[in-house]
């Protein structure tokens, strides 16, 4: 668990929460679909909840070649000549509305 790659101190996430990784793991192996991709994750102390996603940040869409369309609701993973579509618009709409857009 031990890393040069990321000299990251603390997390900051949408809702404006902060936290603290306790590690980090290197090099796991990510399918989908039909694909497998190189991923790192930051291991995190918190409750455990199914209904949360995981997280996969930038370094992951840039390794997978994402293209990203917010107005479809796709995300398109290309790995050489073979694009992967993704709908996430079904994720979006299950985790409801955020403190913000209540405020």
């Amino acid at each position: 668990m031990h890393s040069t790659k990321y000299k990251i101190r603390y997390l900051d996430f949408a809702d404006r929460s902060v936290t603290y990784p306790k590690g980090i793991i290197e090099d796991v192996f990510i399918r989908v679909q039909k694909f497998v991709f190189p991923a790192d994750f930051f291991i995190l102390d918190m409750e455990e909840d199914h209904e949360i996603p995981l997280l996969l940040g930038r370094p992951f869409l840039t390794i997978a070649g994402t293209l990203k369309d917010v107005q479809q609701g796709t995300l398109t993973l290309r790995v050489q000549a073979n694009p992967l579509s993704l709908r996430c618009s079904r994720l979006l709409k299950s985790r409801g509305t955020s403190k913000s857009e209540n405020a």
